[in-house]
């Protein structure tokens, strides 16, 4: 029963903010511990109900998986942000359906 309880409390998170890290949603939740934290989130990205998105080999963030996008990262000031690319992308018989676009922001550029 805990464990739907603190599933819930995530999901319902990662609904209201966009791109959150374990540590983040730890905070939001301070009753529990973060190894709780980690074991439900573990489970919500096995059963497809969250996106982990890997931003760089040190950085991981989770979205909510009903919210499609693309997103760019600025490799100046680490900034995150929504973007729509074309999703009719086709290579060597694959269909792109996630597009992650790094460069500078305008505060960077």
């Amino acid at each position: 029963m805990r464990t739907h309880f603190y599933r819930d409390q995530i999901i319902t998170i990662l609904k209201q903010h966009h791109l959150l890290s374990i540590k983040d949603i730890n905070q939001k939740i301070p009753k529990a511990n973060f190894s709780t934290i980690f074991r439900n989130i573990q489970q919500l990205y096995e059963e497809n109900l969250i996106k982990r998105i890997m931003i760089d080999k040190d950085t991981v963030l989770y979205e909510h998986a009903d919210h499609t996008h693309d997103h760019f990262v600025c490799d100046g000031c680490g900034d995150v942000q929504e973007i729509n690319v074309s999703k009719k992308i086709k290579a060597n018989n694959l269909t792109i359906s996630e597009v992650m676009v790094r460069g500078l922001c305008g505060s960077c550029h």
